[in-house]
């Protein structure tokens, strides 16, 4: 469907039952879905192209598309050592590379430039929010901004 909301298109033909959120790539060649009951949601990557579904890891969230569409940025994030990653994958998870180690495990983010992630706690009640700043090449981090709730 375009921006008017006309032409649509049908894009698969298979049911996808229980989808929490849709993400679309910036050129729409892929999008994620979240899908899952009793809370255990777990992200899917579709290929438009081939029509493909992959399943990608339980520990994968908060995914976002790169500015070109051909990669994903996410928190790898394991619960049971409350340690995670901010890694980059292609959109099916696959040739990942962690970026950087974290301890946060409720955070957003966003891929705005090429080589640059940006990502918040998304902070409790009582808890202090931070906006960051991470090349991804070399992985360098700027706190940019702090919020005291």
């Amino acid at each position: 469907m375009d921006s008017e909301g006309q032409n649509r298109k049908i894009l698969s033909g298979q049911i996808i039952e229980n989808i929490d959120k849709i993400s679309w790539s910036p050129k729409n060649l892929n999008l994620i879905y979240y899908s899952g009951a009793n809370l255990e949601s777990r992200a899917y990557n579709f290929n438009i192209a081939n029509q493909k579904i992959a399943s990608l890891h339980r520990a994968i969230k908060n995914i976002a598309f790169s500015p070109e569409g051909n990669k994903i940025a996410y928190l790898f994030s394991d619960s049971g050592s409350e340690e995670g990653n901010i890694s980059v994958s292609f959109p099916d998870g696959s040739d990942f590379k962690n970026i950087f180690k974290t301890r946060l495990s409720r955070i957003n983010i966003d891929w705005p430039k090429e080589n640059l992630l940006s990502f918040y706690n998304d902070g409790g009640s009582n808890e202090e929010v931070s906006l960051f700043l991470l090349e991804i090449e070399n992985q360098k981090i700027t706190k940019i901004l702090d919020e005291k709730k």
